[in-house]
């Protein structure tokens, strides 16, 4: 007895203490009786589950209280998950939380005698779930904070003194409830004890909302890990690499005159005219230009002041340094890094990014907005891009930048590019300053560039050096990029003569340098042309910048004798290339290089040669080159896969199996590349590894429209040739299986990570959904419905009779039958899928949920088919009170179209209308204007004004709706010809005639795309013979 007394004193003192959950329970306990501890303590969680779906059976035939389950689900999660950590940490036998579960079952039990009653009670029931359930996704992440989880133990406490109260009332009161008014009861038995509850939620938002702050600052300082996820989340490009690399061009006294200029003083200290447009001729030197501009704010800022300057390299030898979410993105990160700690907007940005499955910055993000409120935080902000001309939409980040610069009037903003007639219009509404540089501009900024470059040749005296300085300071007429390219050709010159002979008879201009460039490349022997020549189309035409590792991979293939040395390749193209040695990467030294070397002339066609080496060359053939090279690459490597000492040879494969189609697509027909296109989509193995790029690899909004649509242009590039049509181009039954291949290895990677195995980010339920949405649609119009319907419902059933079967994954499937159920008007079927969905994901990962919510709207589109419009209004409400707070845009647009069409069903377009013009201008901001899911909004607003009878204005929105589809789309399009049949339709009302063009039109489309039996066209044809008969009637009356 002795022993076991010190054994456990030598415990003793290793006992966790008491956590705030384990006394809450005990101090509810302590307010049970024994007996009622007896009755409860072996009740589990499924047998409140058996008296739910018991109680909702009997109440369904003759009561207003159906669904039960459904209503008090997320009450019983929120429970159950009490019910874990407290089981988890007794490891007690019977668990204590059987008593909850008794508690809970005894009550229903009870009160199922009296429905009135019971409603009122799931009525409330309900709102406390409204309250609780938010709180799911706090209590894993704020496990370790002492004031949450007390604030969470009182909320937990409340909750099961109201049931035991529940119990008390039912089995004290019993018929007395009948000759009572419920509600007024309800009242006064529960009002002290709710008000409890809602005193504690209060405190525990309270404590949420202070820990989120606290988190916050914790967060920040506890970088590097919080400022690399916040870097890795932006992924700006290296825009301070851009700015030394072009400072150490430039002498240091340079750009004084532009300092000095009134146009840019008056930018600097107005308040009005916070724009500048700096505007010069390419090779005039703007960029070089930027760098004393950047300097000189970042020099004369006080050090009490808080300034930044931000500033973006726009540049076509890089996809990067082209786009506009990139450009925004190196904005946000050079703003942010003038910041001690991290703005607490900048993590709530993250946070709901993250949140919402978005590995990088996106639009949804709301980057303007972010940077508004950075800016916000800062007196004054600089923004500088330079080369706005070189983005790949300089309208829409000109548009972005306007509306950035009119948002506070702490930012100012310079840009530098040439003159672009649809920027001025852009800007024209705005005010602004344009500075022109002209040629007396920059002469003395050039003529100490050149005296300074000049004195680094040793052969040249000082006779010659003035006579070589008069030459080039007369010759370069403003042109900085000119005087270059002269100075580097004379890096080459054997003797003073020769340097003289260049000088002489250098042309004026850059058109004719570049032109004697290339005759100087005539001089070299027909391998050194040829190489050269392969080289330069792969800076002129290659999808992104190649690394050095890929370029010489490239131009081994077929010749791997010919790989040259990169030092060589440098003096060969000189100087029209340069070498980025921290990138490993070369790129023309300016645009108008790429832009001369594609400039094709019908002459210079006639006398091209067929050698391999002529330069210029047409865009298309540059194509035509890489696609042989990227598949020729391809089938290699297969053939070599299993040579480990090939590897060598494998580092253009990325590149190669990423854009092989992109160049194949504009090049001209050749049966060669017709027959290795063919020849690697034949093995399934790699067509599948390619598609599953396609379609969750590559940066595209809703991809498989993209997939389909490179199908259609493989497939009429392919047309061109002899072969019969090659069902290896149909690749929509491939999509099937890799679906199911990404669930399989996504199951298998960790649950919390944002990658895969390979590191590429993981494929979000939203993109996934939105794929099986978008497939459905190509079933439709490919009558092949019932082939989607077997796939996923064995598929289904394969994995519900897996060992290792997890009801969750199994969620994304039904969800899928859903959609397809309802593409085949089996709605009832569809809605019922989809609530089979819906109960799974609300066990398990809450009402709240971007998945859950996924399904909520999903279910909501089903109650609209089923005319359940009041629920499906329900529903999309619901879905939007969520997504507005998650800040998943393309979601909340979604939804806003959605519920729009419910409010349509319900006789309400205005409010319809409205609903979409929202979503519209939150999908063009996103999409751009062209974008499919814009245009269909766009149709929908046509339909509602037809419903108002409105005929003139619906027409004009399916017009607009028809033209973005026949740009986007092509004629011949599903999507497209029903457009014509959209407009056709209203045009009826007020012109019959033109109305039957338009469904003939749509009708000899649809006959040639879908054929003579598909529904489309059947619909078609009744509506011409339709309009005709009543022609013919108004022709007779």
């Amino acid at each position: 007895m002795a022993q076991m007394v010190q054994m456990s004193q030598a415990v003793q003192p290793h006992r966790p203490l008491p956590q705030p959950l384990q006394i809450s329970f005990e101090r509810f306990r302590a307010t049970l009786g024994v007996d009622e501890q007896a009755q409860f303590q072996h009740t589990q969680f499924e047998d409140v589950v058996s008296e739910v779906q018991r109680l909702e059976r009997k109440q369904a035939a003759s009561s207003r209280t159906r669904k039960i389950q459904s209503r008090i689900g997320p009450f019983l999660d929120f429970l159950e998950r009490y019910g874990r950590a407290l089981d988890s940490a007794t490891q007690a036998r019977p668990v204590p939380f059987s008593l909850v579960w008794g508690l809970v079952r005894a009550v229903l039990v009870v009160s199922s005698a009296h429905s009135q009653y019971l409603e009122r009670l799931i009525h409330a029931i309900e709102d406390i779930s409204d309250k609780v359930s938010l709180y799911a996704e706090y209590e894993k992440l704020l496990k370790g904070h002492v004031r949450f989880q007390a604030a969470l133990a009182e909320v937990y406490y409340d909750t099961l003194v109201f049931l035991h109260k529940a119990k008390t009332v039912f089995s004290k009161r019993g018929l007395s409830l009948l000759w009572r008014n419920v509600w007024r009861t309800f009242d006064l038995d529960f009002r002290d004890t709710l008000r409890a509850l809602s005193r504690h939620t209060l405190i525990l938002d309270n404590e949420i909302a202070l820990s989120n702050d606290t988190k916050v600052v914790d967060l920040w300082k506890g970088y590097p890990e919080a400022r690399q996820n916040i870097s890795r989340w932006l992924s700006p490009a290296d825009a301070q690499d851009d700015f030394l690399r072009e400072s150490n061009r430039r002498i240091s006294s340079c750009g004084q005159w532009l300092l000095d200029h009134h146009l840019f003083r008056e930018w600097c200290q107005s308040i009005d005219n916070r724009i500048l447009w700096i505007v010069g001729p390419p090779g005039s030197g703007k960029t070089v230009l930027s760098t004393s501009i950047i300097e000189h704010i970042q020099t004369s800022r006080n050090a009490h002041e808080l300034k930044a300057v931000a500033f973006f390299y726009c540049s076509q030898n890089s996809q990067q340094n082209r786009t506009t979410i990139s450009i925004l993105a190196t904005l946000i990160a050079q703003i942010i890094a003038q910041f001690e700690d991290l703005p607490e907007v900048v993590l709530k940005s993250y946070n709901r990014s993250t949140k919402c499955a978005r590995p990088r910055l996106s639009m949804a993000d709301q980057p303007l907005l972010l940077i508004t409120s950075l800016c916000g935080l800062l007196d004054e902000v600089y923004i500088l891009i330079d080369g706005l001309d070189e983005a790949e939409s300089p309208d829409e980040v000109l548009r972005d930048i306007l509306a950035l610069t009119g948002s506070t009037v702490t930012i100012r903003t310079l840009i530098l590019s040439r003159d672009l007639p649809r920027l001025t219009r852009q800007l024209g509404s705005h005010p602004h300053s344009i500075l022109k540089i002209k040629s007396r501009d920059t002469r003395a900024d050039i003529d100490m560039f050149v005296t300074s470059q000049l004195s680094k040749l040793d052969f040249v005296d000082t006779e010659l050096r003035d006579k070589m300085f008069a030459k080039l300071s007369q010759g370069a007429d403003g042109m900085f990029l000119w005087a270059s390219l002269l100075l580097q050709s004379l890096t080459s010159a054997t003797s003073t003569y020769d340097a003289m002979d260049i000088i002489s008879n250098h042309p004026v201009g850059l058109s004719l340098t570049y032109n004697a460039i290339l005759e100087r490349f005539k001089t070299r022997s027909r391998q050194s042309q040829r190489l050269t020549k392969r080289f330069l189309t792969w800076m002129c035409c290659a999808a992104r910048p190649v690394g050095w590792n890929e370029l010489t991979a490239a131009l081994a293939v077929g010749r791997i004798e010919e790989i040259p040395f990169k030092e060589a390749m440098l003096e060969i193209c000189s100087p029209l290339v340069e070498y980025l040695p921290d990138q490993d990467i070369f790129r023309f030294v300016h645009i108008s290089v790429r832009e001369f070397l594609l400039d094709v002339t019908e002459n210079h066609s006639a006398q091209e040669s067929d050698d391999g080496s002529s330069l210029p060359f047409r865009e298309a053939d540059g194509h035509s080159h890489i696609a042989n090279v990227c598949l020729r690459y391809l089938l290699q490597a297969a053939e070599m896969e299993t040579n480990l000492a090939t590897d060598v040879l494998f580092p253009l494969s990325e590149y190669a199996m990423s854009f092989w189609a992109y160049h194949l697509v504009r090049s001209r027909y050749e049966p060669e590349l017709d027959e290795m296109m063919h020849s690697y989509l034949a093995c399934r193995r790699r067509r599948l590894s390619w598609i599953e790029r396609q379609l969750f690899g590559e940066a595209s909004v809703f991809p498989l429209q993209h997939l389909v649509k490179l199908q259609k242009q493989l497939c009429k590039w392919a047309s061109a040739g002899q072969r019969e049509r090659d069902d290896r181009l149909d690749w929509i039954r491939d999509v099937e299986q890799i679906l199911l291949d990404v669930e399989n290895v996504e199951e298998q990677q960790d649950f919390g990570s944002e990658t895969d195995s390979t590191g590429r980010a993981k494929v979000t339920y939203f993109e996934k959904l939105m794929v099986i949405r978008d497939l459905s649609r190509e079933y439709t119009m490919s009558n092949r419905l019932d082939q989607g319907e077997r796939w996923m419902t064995e598929a289904l059933r394969r994995k519900q009779e897996s060992p290792q079967q997890d009801e969750l994954s199994t969620v994304w499937l039904l969800n899928s039958l859903g959609i397809i159920y309802d593409q085949q008007q089996k709605v009832e079927l569809a809605a019922s899928t989809q609530e089979k969905a819906l109960a799974i994901q609300e066990k398990h990962l809450g009402t709240s949920h971007p998945e859950t919510i996924w399904t909520v709207n999903e279910l909501g589109r089903m109650y609209r088919h089923l005319k359940r419009t009041p629920d499906s209004i329900s529903m999309h409400l619901r879905a939007l009170a969520v997504l507005e707070t998650s800040g998943d845009d393309l979601q909340v647009a979604w939804t806003l179209n959605t519920l729009a069409r419910a409010y349509r069903q319900l006789g309400d377009p205005v409010t319809a209308i409205s609903r979409h013009r929202e979503a519209i201008a939150i999908q063009e901001k996103l999409l751009g204007a062209d974008h499919p899911h814009v245009l269909w909004a766009t149709a929908d607003i046509g339909r509602c004004y037809r419903d108002q009878g409105r005929f003139v204005e619906s027409a004009q929105h399916h017009r607009i709706c028809l033209e973005g589809r026949e740009r986007v789309l092509g004629m011949d399009h599903h999507d497209t010809l029903w457009a014509i049949n959209d407009l056709a339709f209203v045009v009826e009302e007020f012109d019959k005639v033109e109305a039957r063009k338009l469904h003939q039109q749509a009708l000899a489309g649809q006959t040639l795309l879908l054929g003579v039996s598909h529904r489309d066209t059947v619909w078609t044809r009744a509506q011409i013979e339709k309009l005709e008969a009543q022609m013919g009637r108004m022709e007779a009356g």
